[in-house]
């Protein structure tokens, strides 16, 4: 239902179990964007199906900004 509110933290269907935040990490979003959706309530310790958090792509990816961006929360 489009009134229905959004759960953050649901993971995706395709059994990565990845959350809105794992995929912005992993598209290299902005770090606006990712503390856009961290103040939204999305979980930065999700764990995707490989035990993954979004900061363990980030580091593995070289996402340096992005690190930063979610070592300061």
């Amino acid at each position: 239902n489009e009134n229905e509110p959004v759960d953050p933290n649901k993971h995706d269907d395709n059994n990565r179990k990845f959350t809105l935040l794992h995929w912005a990490v992993l598209c290299a979003q902005p770090p606006a964007c990712i503390n856009n959706l961290i103040n939204q309530g999305y979980d930065i310790d999700a764990i995707s199906r490989k035990g993954m958090k979004a900061l363990d792509y980030a580091a593995g990816f070289g996402h340096t900004a992005i690190v930063t961006t979610l070592l300061a929360h």
